[in-house]
């Protein structure tokens, strides 16, 4: 395909972007002095499920057991971007990054990101973004609108690829209780984030009975984040909903507190809960 040719598409899918924009989505466009060209758009389609990274990933079991990924289920559409040969990735990545709404749930670089071939072939399907472990940038951020993965590789080649992957709806599809109880009885940690019925009533399904006899001793905490000025609101909800969900632990110690959104960099605008097997002997 000539560049002529390439270019000409580039500049059509352009448009379709313009025209969707224009019907409430969002539009990224990067910088022109970047000179990037769309080399694809990615149909909204119906609901599927998609596991964005939400910590570093090395191993493809881990983006299957809540901790790793965050498993969301929803209409989606995808861009992706070629930039020249000799692009540095790092301002590709921030000039894309720069434009997302929202708050960032998970910010990597390098080879703190993991493995680009799992980014490449397991969370996106494009062979195209597998480059260098030391050249890629991710970002994941989440916004009322839903959530929006950021993904920049530089290949062997030089050549360097953005994916953006924006999926609608907020309500993350929890774990199994399968998946659950192995990454409790594998890490003695457990990572949830979801509207509040949907926590309270996972917590209590039938399925979940597990949960009461767990041995030792836990530490539950729940995050979220407060509304401008409204920070005591947001501990006091947080503390009402951890000491509920404390209640399916009945057969364990556990202590539950809630935090709002005081810790630093937590405390997503739905509620996230923590579990945390807490070592013998600790006070």
């Amino acid at each position: 395909m000539g560049k002529g040719t390439v270019r000409a598409k580039g500049m059509a899918l352009l448009a379709v972007l313009v025209l969707l924009s224009g019907a409430g989505q969002a539009a990224l466009a990067p910088d022109s002095a970047l000179r990037a060209e769309l080399i694809e758009m990615q149909e909204r389609g119906s609901a599927r499920p998609w596991r964005l990274p939400q910590a570093r990933v090395t191993q493809e079991e881990s983006l299957l057991d809540g901790q790793a990924a965050l498993t969301v289920t929803g209409p989606w559409q995808g861009m992706r971007w070629a930039f020249p040969r000799g692009t540095e990735p790092r301002r590709a990545f921030e000039d894309l990054r720069a434009q997302l709404p929202g708050t960032a749930r998970f910010l990597c670089a390098g080879r703190d990101c993991g493995s680009s071939a799992l980014y490449a072939h397991e969370v996106f399907g494009v062979a195209d973004l597998y480059g260098r472990d030391g050249e890629q940038h991710y970002a994941l951020f989440e916004a009322s609108d839903g959530v929006r993965a950021l993904y920049v590789s530089q290949r062997g080649t030089r050549e360097v690829f953005a994916q953006l992957i924006e999926v609608q709806g907020r309500d993350p599809a929890l774990p199994t209780a399968a998946a659950a109880r192995k990454a409790l009885t594998e890490t003695g940690r457990l990572r949830l984030q979801a509207p509040e019925e949907a926590l309270r009533r996972w917590f209590t399904a039938p399925e979940q009975a597990w949960l009461a006899t767990l041995p030792g001793r836990w530490l539950l905490l729940v995050h979220l984040q407060s509304e401008a000025g409204r920070g005591a609101e947001a501990q006091a909800a947080s503390q009402a909903l951890a000491a509920t969900l404390a209640q399916s632990l009945g057969a364990a110690e556990v202590r539950a507190l809630g935090l709002g959104g005081a810790v630093a960099g937590r405390g997503a605008q739905g509620p996230e809960v923590e579990l945390w097997r807490m070592e013998e002997g600790a006070r």
